[in-house]
Order: structure tokens, then sequence, then C-alpha cells
């Protein structure tokens, strides 16, 4: 990380804290890497909310009546999607089906 920010040498060190990577460099990575989880949440719904809840296809707000509902159609055909990954990844965790490593 320090490497692209090498032409900066002030940014490096506002970044990482000082000249080393050190405390407040651990805390800042650590801190970021606990409220950006949050944030892409927060992105996800707002998402939700201008995208199905407004029409991504009705720039004019018409009120068209050719819509396919979010609930229950495109929750339930997610929900079962993400059931079946998920039941691939218990299958593998759990009986190594798939074994891409060394054969011994």
């Amino acid at each position: 990380f320090t490497n692209l920010l090498s032409p900066f040498p002030s940014l490096i060190e506002w970044v990482c804290g000082g000249h080393y990577v050190y405390n407040p460099t651990l805390k800042r990575f650590f801190l970021f890497h606990f409220q950006f989880p949050f944030l892409l949440c927060g992105f996800r719904i707002l998402h939700l909310f201008y995208l199905h809840f407004h029409s991504s296809n009705n720039p004019l707000r018409l009120n068209t009546n050719n819509k396919i509902p979010f609930f229950p159609f495109i929750f339930l055909k997610d929900f079962f999607g993400f059931i079946l990954i998920l039941c691939l990844y218990l299958l593998q965790t759990h009986f190594g089906i798939s074994s891409f490593s060394h054969p011994d």
C-alpha cells in the first residue's frame, strides 16, 4: 500500500500515522475493516430502496403495471439460490467432495 503512495511522502505519514507501520496504522486498519461491512450493508439497503421500490426502468415516474414485484418472486428466487450455494458449501466443507489440493 505504501508503494502506491510513495510519490507523496507526506500522504504516507498522514495515512500510516508515521514513517513506519505502527500502532496508529493498525488501529486505522482494524477500524476500517470493522466499519466497512456496515457501510456496504447501508449501500445495499439504499440500492434496494431506490432500485426496487422506485422502479429502475421508470425515469419519468409514470405509473406502469408491467412490473414483477420484488416480494415474493425475486426475494424467493434469490433466497433459494442462496440456500443452494450454502448447501454446496456445507457439502464441500463437511465431506470434501471436490478436492483441488495436491493428491498426496
